[in-house]
């Protein structure tokens, strides 16, 4: 995760952003990612800046 956002820093993103199933949603919440969607066709959106 750390070098797909530098990365994507790197190609001048300003935030990441994934889809997780509720059950791995601690994980990412975990890392620093904020939860912005929930239930999405069942599945969690999340957020991060790069």
């Amino acid at each position: 995760m750390d070098a797909a956002r530098k990365e994507a820093s790197a190609r001048g993103h300003a935030f990441c952003y994934l889809c997780a199933t509720p059950d791995n949603s601690p994980y990412y919440l975990a890392r620093g990612f904020k939860q912005i969607e929930s239930e999405v066709s069942g599945l969690n959106l999340f957020s991060t800046s790069c």
